[in-house]
């Protein structure tokens, strides 16, 4: 498909309500330097971004009222594995990847609960609260052939969810006790950790990274790996839409204040 076709299709995908953004043909990574955040309507910044970077695929921001279920086949995602940990789901606008292995980008309504960033043992499913996606008509990397929607490609009228799935997608209520006191770090401790930073909201996931990040260095000891334990945090941190460089200049900082 022609640079110019691509170009179209994302001024097609603003106009039925889109935000959008170029993404690099090779990794599928934002080419914008703020990422998903500089997604824009508008018909001039749009035309700039393809004259800048012929080639690049359409990103499109995830709609704050939206939830995606990314499944991945190359991790061991796949959609029967999927319904047998949430349950039958309603049929939803379904983008497939051009990559054809079955991967596909399912949009849903998203409840009013605190989402996990995956499902636990399912490493092949994302659950995309914020940030992009890339678009139909894109071409994959990998293939040449394009992303497809199976109906009309629209930002909003997604279905709800089913309770059992909700049950499922929800992180549950940390244990208090397993944050507050003189503790040694254990495996269970670390868990909690990472789920209390998995599930904290917009304007407060630096902080509750930084306090997170601060525990595992104020009670480690010389038997503890800590870099692993830092490693479950940041997989959490990226779960929760954090980047990658907020997240190494958030450990740094709590390194920093405990002396590490």
């Amino acid at each position: 498909m022609s640079d110019v076709l691509i170009r179209d299709a994302a001024l097609g995908l603003t106009a039925a309500g889109w935000e959008v953004l170029p993404c690099s043909p090779q990794t599928k990574a934002p080419l914008t330097a703020h990422g998903h955040l500089d997604a824009t309507q508008s018909a001039e910044v749009i035309g700039q971004w393809w004259m800048r970077w012929p080639g690049a695929l359409i990103g499109v921001k995830v709609p704050a009222d939206a939830v995606v279920l990314d499944i991945d086949p190359r991790n061991g995602g796949s959609l029967d594995t999927l319904l047998a940990v949430l349950g039958p789901l309603p049929d939803t606008m379904s983008v497939l990847s051009g990559r054809g292995d079955g991967g596909q980008h399912l949009y849903y309504a998203r409840p009013p609960v605190t989402l996990r960033g995956r499902l636990p043992g399912m490493p092949g499913v994302d659950i995309k609260k914020s940030g992009y996606m890339i678009a139909p008509p894109s071409p994959h990397p990998s293939t040449g052939k394009p992303y497809r929607a199976n109906m009309k490609f629209i930002p909003n009228g997604f279905p709800g969810l089913p309770g059992r799935a909700v049950e499922a997608l929800t992180v549950p209520a940390p244990r208090k006790e397993a944050f507050s006191g003189e503790y040694a770090l254990t495996p269970y401790r670390v868990e909690k950790l990472a789920g209390v930073v998995l599930s904290a909201l917009p304007g407060e996931r630096n902080s509750i990274l930084y306090w997170a990040a601060c525990r595992i260095f104020e009670h480690a000891d010389p038997t503890i790996d800590v870099n692993s334990c830092l490693d479950a945090l940041a997989d959490a941190a990226q779960g929760s839409g954090l980047s990658l460089r907020e997240i190494e200049s958030t450990v740094n900082s709590a390194r920093k204040a405990s002396g590490s």
